[in-house]
């Protein structure tokens, strides 16, 4: 009879190392316990972070108050992404990926697009014209009213946070909840065997010994790598920025500036991150090293936001592109940035946790059986990193932009991606609508949609356009604009603006305190 796991120690804190430990406690129950070990000597950098819808769902099993979090984490909501001076440093329009349902994506919508398009009627761009929950976004508006539950959604919706007030906030839930958190540094890693970890030994706190192992220890990869050797792949050669730089500054008009969705804008050497939480604005450069020293991009960001460094100093983060063979060896497995990193272009790191999790539970071992599962999960997350990578290079790579040594290299670089030009070539011959998942094999966060609202950002038209354009039913025509009016109009006037929203959200909270 197999038996359960019952004793797990996890090697770092943070997002990854506190979100795993209540994951694990969650569906290990009470039998099994819990040790975490953080490093007191690194700390968690207070920037601005942005997620994808995919932590919603997460978050709400895991049986956490939503009002709590985007309280507690100075959090505000997110619609998507708006990319500005991508494709031209002049350019006047951005490219929107906002976050979309699919039940309000009317393929009929789009071939209208097409055909308005072809025949010069729409200046719109894609997105604008087949999400319905475009206008939603562009009026600040919140996913709900103050009447509707937590987790409900008029709009589908992800998070802005502070990823230090997030850390600290997962350890005082995890805390509660029974998880044995050690503050000290591990030093040594003894092997049970060639692929099995026996125990960390800390420096003020002994050994910990276990059935499973979890790595969070970041880029160091104190077990994974060090011990366990699990081939690294760089990807360096495709995504070149490896550096960024972060701040938060106050807000000058707050109902303006806080906006539903992150902005990036495309920089000399990269591009900047604009993230709106409840109190300040998260700025980033992300950036290559081999385009710009730190101090060109410190005066380069701070030229364009008119900062003072010596007033607001910046945090200096170092990023690694790339991914583990195998996330997974023996009782050991990595989460997070020990699993690997791809840049925070398309805001997918947090994503990739809650993947990690998800997918975990599908293979979770018993004590000592190990093999099976590891073989099928590691090529789970391989397909979804490599998915993830695929999008972020199309960003770059198809991109005519070409006004600095940055843009030209992304634009000319001689690495191939096989999967990126199988998804160009069916986006071209299918009427603009790419077949993505048959792609990747049913491993890709980002679909058609997604493929199709930055494809046509970039300017990149498909061969031929749909039906509808060479044989126009202009009844039909009519019925399909009527019914896209009435999808951007309805509940646009029930909503509140996010700012308001979250100022009820505070009373109430004020309130509910001081009547306990």
């Amino acid at each position: 009879m197999e038996e359960k796991i019952q004793e797990v120690v996890i090697v770092g804190g943070g997002t990854a190392g506190w979100l795993s430990a209540l994951f694990l406690k969650k569906h290990l129950g009470k039998e099994a316990n819990i040790t975490l070990i953080e490093s007191p000597n690194i700390p968690t950098i207070g920037a601005g972070e942005a997620t994808i819808p995919g932590i919603i769902s997460f978050i709400e099993a895991l049986g956490i108050d939503e009002e709590d979090f985007l309280i507690s984490c100075n959090a505000t909501f997110k619609f998507g992404i708006e990319y500005t001076h991508w494709t031209n440093p002049n350019e006047k329009n951005p490219i929107w990926h906002p976050f979309y349902s699919t039940k309000k994506l009317s393929p009929s919508i789009a071939d209208l697009y097409f055909y308005k398009e072809k025949m010069g009627l729409t200046e719109e761009n894609i997105a604008s014209f087949w999400n319905p929950d475009m206008p939603f976004i562009l009026e600040n508006k919140a996913p709900r009213d103050f009447t509707e539950s937590p987790y409900y959604w008029n709009i589908p919706y992800a998070y802005h946070f502070d990823s230090h007030l997030l850390a600290k906030f997962l350890t005082n839930l995890g805390e509660k909840k029974g998880i044995k958190h050690i503050s000290d540094t591990v030093i040594d890693v003894q092997m049970q065997d060639k692929e099995n970890i026996h125990s960390v030994h800390t420096r003020s706190n002994g050994s910990f010994k276990a059935d499973l192992f979890i790595d969070c220890s970041g880029f160091k990869r104190i077990m994974i790598k060090e011990k366990l050797n699990s081939p690294y792949v760089s990807v360096q050669d495709k995504i070149l920025c490896d550096r960024a730089l972060a701040l938060k500054l106050p807000y000058k008009n707050k109902s303006e500036e806080m906006t539903p969705y992150t902005t990036v804008k495309g920089m000399k050497s990269g591009w900047m991150w604009r993230i709106p939480l409840q109190e300040e604005i998260g700025y980033g450069y992300v950036h290559s090293s081999r385009h710009s020293s730190k101090e060109e991009a410190t005066e380069e960001m701070s030229q364009h936001l008119g900062f003072s460094p010596e007033k607001y100093p910046l945090n200096h983060i170092f990023m690694e592109n790339g991914y583990l063979e195998k996330p997974w060896i023996g009782n050991c497995i990595a989460i997070g940035l020990s699993a690997g990193f791809i840049e925070p272009l398309e805001s997918t790191g947090l994503y990739f946790i809650t993947y990690t999790l998800d997918t975990l539970l599908k293979y979770f071992p018993c004590k000592g059986n190990f093999k099976h599962q590891a073989k099928p999960y590691n090529l789970e997350l391989q397909n979804l990193t490599k998915s993830v990578l695929t999008f972020i290079y199309l960003h770059y790579h198809l991109n005519s932009r070409d006004d600095t040594p940055f843009w030209q290299d992304n634009k000319n670089n001689p690495v191939k991606d096989p999967d990126l030009e199988a998804v160009y070539q069916n986006y071209l011959e299918n009427y603009g609508k790419p077949l993505i998942l048959s792609t990747f094999k049913k491993s890709s966060v980002f679909t058609g949609p997604s493929y199709i609202f930055f494809l046509h950002g970039l300017g990149i038209k498909p061969k031929e356009f749909p039906p509808i354009a060479k044989h126009p039913n202009f009844n039909r025509i009519a019925e399909l604009e009527h019914q896209q009016s009435i999808l951007q109009s309805k509940q646009l006037e029930k909503l509140p603006t996010m700012e308001v929203f979250l100022k009820h959200l505070k009373e109430k909270k004020m309130s509910s305190n001081l009547k306990t």
